[in-house]
């Protein structure tokens, strides 16, 4: 990804005027300091505050007010990260913070969406990032999903970061825009290289913030998966084996969980179930999403424009 110091040099040369050569070296000697500094220099000062309050944040709250100011002062209206896959051994209180409407993230779930959104598909397997016109997944499903995300306010448009972390946590952040693709390159462009640098800060605010209780490393029935995650991010997981639930009473629910994992109880079965990676295999669940406060959330009531 190109860094903003060369581009504008690069925007420089477009002046009416152009600058003379000893400005034109002057600007490129100052280029090559920048992007050989081991330290990393921001565009503004506004993202570089951006960066360091994201790498401090505390709560989980303050942290989605801040994604959504970077979301907005880099030129974007939406934005979700989104856990792929777990780390080994452990799980997470909860997989998703997004800046999108409430109606949009329930058909998103209603719809099975994260099994056709062409970006969610390919976060599981590129690193780095990419932009939404570069995803290869085509059709009738994927078009059908990207007129209805265009209904609900959500343009087809846009960039996501995505990486696997040394835990083993995969883990991607999505930013999104109703301009067409030529003012997304030109949004990356200007700020692209300083957003690669802060999506990895976000990547490990998020894993800390949402960070459930360490557990451990047959197959089980969705309803039993979740049964089970469930008790391994519940605070108080005695209440939850006494509760009764859609499905029937948690007893016969764990005396099922039981007999086809051989195990005498309950906890022994979260421990084998995360450390088969089960939880990773669930659909995302309402409890797993986390949507910005209305009250912080500026972009909330974004109305589309139309693309330049």
């Amino acid at each position: 990804m190109q860094h903003w110091a060369q581009t504008i040099l690069d925007d420089s040369f477009w002046l009416t005027a152009p600058p003379p050569e000893h400005v034109r070296n002057g600007l490129e000697r100052l280029v090559r300091l920048v992007e050989g500094s081991t330290h990393h220099v921001f565009r503004s000062k506004e993202i570089e505050q951006l960066a360091d309050n994201l790498a401090e944040v505390e709560d989980m709250e303050e942290f989605a007010q801040l994604l959504s100011q970077l979301t907005i002062e880099t030129g974007f209206q939406n934005y979700m990260i989104f856990i792929i896959r777990e780390a080994q051994g452990l799980t997470s209180k909860a997989r998703i913070l997004t800046s999108l409407k409430e109606q949009w993230i329930k058909k998103y779930q209603a719809g099975g969406y994260q099994f056709i959104d062409p970006v969610m598909l390919k976060a599981h397997s590129s690193d780095g990032y990419f932009d939404f016109s570069e995803t290869e997944a085509s059709g009738p499903l994927v078009e059908s999903f990207w007129q209805d995300a265009e209904n609900h306010n959500v343009g087809r448009n846009g960039i996501c970061f995505a990486t696997t972390r040394q835990n083993g946590l995969r883990i991607g952040l999505s930013l999104y825009s109703v301009s067409n693709k030529e003012k997304v390159h030109e949004i990356k462009r200007l700020h692209g290289y300083d957003l690669y640098h802060i999506s990895e800060i976000v990547f490990d605010s998020f894993s800390f913030l949402s960070s459930g209780p360490s557990i451990p490393e047959g197959v089980l029935n969705i309803d039993e998966i979740r049964f089970l995650r469930n008790l391994a991010i519940s605070s108080n997981p005695s209440d939850l084996l006494k509760a009764n639930a859609r499905w029937g009473s948690t007893e016969t629910m764990q005396k099922s969980i039981r007999l086809k994992l051989g195990v005498r109880s309950a906890y022994q079965a979260v421990a084998i179930a995360a450390s088969k990676g089960w939880f990773n295999s669930l659909p995302y669940d309402k409890n797993d999403i986390i949507s910005t406060p209305r009250a912080l959330n500026g972009i909330q009531d974004f109305e589309p424009v139309e693309a330049e």
